[in-house]
Formats: C-alpha cells, structure tokens, sequence
C-alpha cells in the first residue's frame, strides 16, 4: 500500500512529433525570428489538440532537440493549408501546393492530393542548445 502522501497518479508521456533536415531547419528559423511554425500531418495518430505541449524530435535519431506549444489545429483539405499557415504568419518550408504534395506524397504510403484531408499543425517552438544554433 502506498504512503499517504505519496502521488500515486501517473503524468501520461507527453505527445511528440519528429521532423526531418527541412522541418527541423523550419523550426530553428520561427524560434530565431520569433514566429509560429507550421507541420502538415495526413494521419495524426497522435491526436495533437490546441494547447498541447510536445516533445520535438529529429525523424532519423529520435532524439529530442526541444518542445513545442501547439497554438492551432485544424483538419482540412491540402490546397487550403498554406491559407492557414499565412493567416498564422508560421514558418513553413513548402512554398506552393506543387511542394506541399510532393513532400507529403514523400512521407505517407497513400496519395495525397489536393483535395485530401489533412491536418495543419501550428505550433511555437523552444528548442535546445545546438539545435538552437546550428540548424
């Protein structure tokens, strides 16, 4: 039997995302300029909500390089989502919907295209030393 004043209630593991050179490269440049990124995510697996706080890691180590608040979701088709990251004034590496497909269509088994339901992710960033420094 546990001790009176011992917490016996368990803090659930945080969420966490991992991001390629590209993405990684995205969220260095929001946090030295003092802007939101942004993450597109055919399925998210994950259920990242508004105002979770997650773990940022690097896709090929999986070691955590930072953590990030989630300020926006929102599901919607593909050729809405740079809409969205230019409401927020995010950061974001694809540049044109030709981009955004392609580098979507690089990561996920099924085809995305313009019309696929996707989720956009907003997030503020706070990464760690180096990754601070040399991304």
């Amino acid at each position: 039997m546990p001790h009176p004043d011992e917490n016996t209630e368990s803090t659930p593991p945080r969420k966490a995302l991992k991001f390629d050179s590209g993405p990684t490269t995205t969220l260095a440049i929001a946090e030295a300029t003092a802007r939101l990124a942004a993450t597109t995510r055919y399925q998210d697996e994950k259920n990242i909500q508004e105002d979770d706080e997650i773990d940022v890691l690097a896709a090929e180590s999986g070691e955590q390089f930072g953590v990030a608040s989630v300020e926006h979701t929102e599901v919607l088709p593909a050729r809405e989502v740079l809409d969205v990251v230019s409401l927020w004034w995010a950061e974001y590496e694809p540049e044109t919907l030709g981009q955004l497909l392609e580098e979507l269509n690089s990561y996920y088994d099924d085809e995305i295209t313009a019309t696929t339901e996707v989720k956009v992710i907003i997030l503020n960033p706070d990464l760690e030393g180096e990754w601070r420094r040399s991304r």
